[in-house]
């Protein structure tokens, strides 16, 4: 690691750099949905309006099997760009760095092994609240649950995410 250039708290960077040297990683897929998405021009998730949903459990079929199993290929915008998921298994696949899918409210369930938080899918925020404070704090306290015991197995805890419009509307 002795070809990265430091910026910032110099020393904060070079402990977290030895912290991570033993390539211990691991990448947490987490993946979820909400009706805000299905305003027009919020996401490019999914070719079209019917086909958002199956994105994020598409995504996270590609990364564990490198195909699709709840749709027939990989997801694509409304122009034909494919999944940013396609980046992240070359990254994955290139430094051997394990992964799990954790469900925090996707419409759809994928079709593989995954950690199932019970949460449901928010609402669309134009119309209601996307979740009640309950539903909220249910996934705060879940989140981190979660979070703390797989960061417990590993020097290097990876989040990621599919949640289509999630960008747009956080």
């Amino acid at each position: 690691m002795e070809n990265f250039k430091l910026f910032g708290n110099i020393d904060r960077a070079q402990n977290f750099l030895e912290s991570v040297k033993s390539g211990k990683f691991l990448f947490s897929f987490v993946i979820s949905y909400t009706e805000t998405c299905e305003i027009p021009g919020i996401t490019f998730a999914g070719a079209d309006k019917n086909s958002i949903q199956f994105t994020p459990p598409a995504d996270a079929e590609y990364l564990h099997y490198g195909y699709c199993k709840t749709i027939n290929k990989i997801p694509m915008t409304p122009d034909g760009k494919p999944t940013p998921g396609l980046l992240t298994k070359t990254a994955l696949e290139s430094s051997s760095i394990p992964h799990l899918t954790i469900n925090a409210g996707s419409k759809i369930s994928p079709q593989l092994p995954f950690i199932e938080t019970g949460l449901p899918f928010g609402k669309n925020i134009l119309t209601q609240d996307a979740m009640t404070d309950s539903q909220v704090s249910h996934a705060v306290d879940f989140g981190r649950i979660v979070g703390r015991s797989l960061a417990s197995l590993t020097d290097c805890l990876i989040i990621g995410e599919s949640i289509p419009g999630g960008t747009t509307t956080a």
